[in-house]
């Protein structure tokens, strides 16, 4: 049966209500979070979360201050970011709000939970300042990550169809796998698109 949790805020915003429902069983939602949808078991939303959802789904968590994330008949997925959409285990079509141009490095940082392996695919994306259309860019490769105590591999080789790409340097940090792009050449601006799936 659903549990609904209306809260009211603090003093400072005594009108405010917080909704909550939560479903299943060894579910954690964090007093602070607000309008959360949490449908499973053994999942946790974590401080200030906010117009987020877990359903069908076990052993997920949403990291402390996110907001707008979905995730959807999954297992032990682990949200870091704003805005992540995960469905089977599988996060999709997520784009960087940072533009990659000439000259300039940026990174994906992707979360890997315990004993769990990531399938990543990563692309650079080309994007005209004046009209904001997305042009054909870089597909820089799939890549493997066993664990965090393996190296990453490289599936495919970086194949450009668009200009030319520039290689990406593959590491670990903490319980990150991070991908560090270099800036693509050419005038264009570039925002880098990446997927990835746990299993």
């Amino acid at each position: 049966m659903a549990e609904f949790f209306p809260k009211t805020g603090s003093k400072n915003k005594p009108n405010k209500i917080t909704n909550v429902v939560i479903e299943g069983r060894g579910n954690y939602v964090n007093p602070t979070a607000e309008n959360v949808i949490v449908n499973g078991d053994s999942n946790s939303i974590g401080y200030n979360v906010k117009d987020s959802s877990i359903l069908g789904s076990s052993g997920c968590t949403i990291m402390a201050g996110l907001k707008n994330v979905q995730i959807i008949n999954s297992s032990g997925v682990i949200a870091t970011e704003d805005g992540m959409v995960c469905i089977n285990n599988t996060v999709e079509n997520t784009l960087l709000l940072k533009t990659l141009v000439t000259g300039s490095v940026d990174a994906v940082s992707i979360f890997q939970p315990n004993n769990t392996t990531l399938l990543i695919k990563v692309d650079v994306i080309g994007v005209s300042e004046a009209t904001t259309d997305n042009y054909a860019g870089y597909h820089l490769g799939f890549y493997r990550c066993e664990s965090l105590s393996t190296a990453v591999m490289s599936l495919y080789t970086s194949d450009s169809f668009y200009g030319n790409a520039s290689s990406a340097t593959i590491s670990t940090s903490g319980q990150f796998i991070v991908i560090n792009i270099n800036g693509v050449s050419g005038a264009m601006n570039w925002k880098i698109k990446y997927s990835y799936q746990i299993i």
